[in-house]
């Protein structure tokens, strides 16, 4: 059926704006700067397209089982999902990424108005080139200018490279979405889309090769894999077109030239080891996926059926410490497992995690199926670059978190609607028409208005608490209290590190000295989030000041449990010990720490616990000769107390037995 004349416009804007403007919207007033706004461009741009597709009074006709099969696989996730948010201990950011599936449910369905899906899908590749140049021009300015300041460490100088967008590894991924449009424009008959898909894949390419980002790469060398084995089954490995031959002989060159501009412009030893740690589970970025993937399956059998609930994985993920990660060192904290699939199964159960990966394995076997059938010759460049898309996606979903970013989901989904829409024009013989429920269109405009206003609260949630974060840094307490305060609502409770807002205005309160507010928002803290390592912390030292020691003690050791090499709890156990005159304990704690650590308040720490240590023993013991000579001379000496340390953590030494063991590692000090 041909478009309307009058419904044309409407109908070439509406999908430029989804592809072309919302998956690289971004503002620096948010914690993270694309997450909020894109989530509320999404949803306005779902109210005015079926707003103005009623308006047209469309019908949204089910004509073909294939769409049955998928919107009924789909609708099932999505009412499975609403156990997720009840059962969830993270209700606010269940309530988002619930609404992200509604969201992205009826983004897939809206591409069913439009008509002649293979004028809208030129519309969308046009608009993916267009995007793909846009994003590139400034981050080869990016590059230019980096190279002019040093030689390029692979990937640590690549981080600089970022556009639009707030990471290297997010436009990395943009551009490989990108490249199946473009691909698809060599094949166009009109010059100037033929020119801009041309000038898209080649600034794509070559961009993603010196960006280094491996997942990337992956995504791309399956995608060719597909397509040869795709061509091996069509048996057209000897019917190769111009066009065809041109993007072969054109990535070719690419890849020389990349392969050129490293060997002169990077430091290759750095590209080289890039590489191969690739394969090397024991090192970098790969031995922690493997650590967060092992702790997620750990959380997948305790809930197996079910799952914990939706946003339950940034929170119950840090019971079982940080050992071994990056987080280690306590100021990152995970947020995702970096593989969707896993992330599903861990909060939805195997449950959610069929039906989510049901999804995919529908539009895998009818996009194949279409594929390799010979009645879908006209359709099938446009079908190979939405199988491509679909296949970039499951590559990031396997070691990243495509799921929740709302500019993946938008090349994904659209995609697949346009695919659907393809399908659609089919009607079965033997198939019914089905229209859905006549309420549907109100009862969507409904749900759209309320996704919107909580996307609305969300984002005011995220501008307070980057001042807040901001304020505290600045020792503006009481702002930042404030700024908590304007922020802090049901649906948004923790900032972007999985730490409580009220965490933030707690420790205001501490250090305004008003230490039974500052008890009050920690111990909300720990009902948000149980396993938050500066929360249990601050907490403890909160009692401590109330004079509640015992209960002190039990959130320190809770926090040290957590985070064994946490030095704050540490510390602060000591200093409680120290106020007890418990100096045994308080060297008990110290023993467990680094004694290469080099802060001035655990230098301070060490010195006057041992100082006390030795005073006590020296009552009741008799030093070996010299001991107090040395003591004496050395007895500001931070080293000396180090080397003290030192033999009681190697020898596992109690307090009464630090002076009696300690003539050897000084008997060379007491010869000089």
């Amino acid at each position: 059926m041909e478009i309307i004349s009058k419904n044309k416009p409407v109908e070439w804007i509406l999908p430029v704006i989804l592809i072309g403007l919302i998956p690289i919207l971004s503002t620096s007033k948010t914690l993270d700067p694309n997450q909020a706004i894109q989530f509320i461009a999404l949803t306005f741009w779902l109210l005015i397209t079926w707003f103005v597709f009623r308006s047209q009074k469309k019908e949204f006709l089910i004509k073909n089982r294939i769409l049955l099969v998928y919107f009924a696989v789909h609708l099932l996730f999505i009412v499975f999902s609403i156990v997720s948010v009840a059962i969830s201990n993270n209700r606010s950011d269940a309530v988002i990424f619930f609404s992200k599936y509604v969201l992205f449910f009826l983004l897939i369905s809206s591409f069913q108005f439009f008509q002649k899906p293979e004028s809208l899908f030129k519309i969308v590749a046009v608009t993916a080139a267009v995007v793909s140049i846009l994003i590139s021009i400034p981050a080869y300015f990016q590059l230019f200018e980096l190279i002019k300041q040093k030689e390029l460490i692979i990937p640590s100088s690549t981080y600089s490279i970022s556009s639009l967008l707030p990471h290297r590894n997010l436009l990395s991924e943009i551009l490989v979405f990108t490249i199946p449009f473009t691909a698809f424009l060599f094949f166009s008959e009109n010059k100037y889309q033929k020119i801009t898909g041309i000038a898209g894949f080649n600034l794509a390419v070559f961009l993603i090769l010196i960006l280094s980002n491996r997942a990337s790469w992956l995504s791309v060398a399956v995608v060719i894999i597909a397509i040869l084995l795709l061509s091996a089954v069509r048996g057209k490995f000897r019917q190769v077109s111009k066009p065809a031959k041109f993007i072969i002989a054109n990535t070719l060159i690419i890849f020389i030239a990349g392969y050129l501009f490293l060997s002169v412009y990077s430091d290759n030893s750095s590209l080289k080891s890039h590489t191969l740690s690739s394969l090397d589970y024991t090192k970098g970025s790969t031995k922690d996926r493997i650590g967060l993937w092992s702790r997620t399956l750990k959380l997948v059998s305790e809930k197996p059926v079910a799952g914990a609930g939706l946003g339950s994985w940034k929170i119950n993920m840090l019971k079982y410490g940080n050992q071994g990660l990056v987080s280690e060192n306590n100021t990152t904290f995970y947020q995702r497992p970096h593989n969707d699939f896993l992330w599903v199964a861990a909060e939805q159960g195997i449950i959610g995690f069929i039906l989510y990966a049901l999804l995919f394995i529908v539009i895998l076997f009818y996009l194949l199926k279409a594929l390799i059938s010979k009645n879908d010759d006209s359709h099938f460049k446009q079908l190979l670059v939405i199988l491509s898309v679909t296949l970039i996606f499951i590559v990031f979903s396997l070691f990243s978190f495509p799921k929740e970013r709302i500019s993946h989901n938008i090349f994904l989904f659209a995609g697949w609607g346009i695919f659907l829409n393809i399908m659609n024009t089919r009607q079965e013989t033997a198939f019914r028409k089905i229209t859905p429920l006549k309420g549907g269109y109100y009862s969507t405009l409904v749900i759209l208005i309320l996704i919107l206003f909580i996307g609305i609260i969300r984002i005011n949630g995220e501008i307070h608490a980057k001042k807040a974060i901001l304020a505290r840094k600045e020792s503006k307490f009481q702002k930042c209290i404030n700024e908590i305060n304007k922020g802090e609502s049901f649906l948004y409770r923790m900032d972007e590190t999985s730490t409580p807002l009220c965490w933030y205005s707690g420790i205001s309160y501490f250090r305004l000295n008003e230490y039974e507010k500052a008890n009050a928002q920690f111990e909300s803290a720990i009902q948000i989030n149980p396993y938050h390592i500066y929360s249990l912390s601050d907490y403890a030292s909160s009692l401590a000041k109330l004079n509640q020691t015992e209960k002190a003690i039990e959130f320190y050791n809770k926090a040290i449990a957590i985070a064994p090499n946490f030095l704050d709890p540490k510390l602060n156990l000591c200093a409680l010990y120290f106020k007890e005159g418990n100096y045994s304990q308080a060297l008990e704690i110290l023993k467990t720490t680094d004694v290469e650590t080099t802060s001035e308040r655990y230098k301070k720490t060490v010195t006057v616990i041992i100082q006390k240590i030795i005073e006590k023993e020296l009552k009741t013991t008799q030093p070996f000769e010299g001991f107090l000579y040395l003591y004496h001379k050395e007895y500001n000496n931070y080293s000396f107390y180090k080397e003290l340390l030192r033999n009681a953590k190697s020898s596992d030494l109690h307090a009464d037995e630090l002076i009696i063991h300690s003539q050897p590692i000084f008997s060379n000090s007491l010869k000089n």
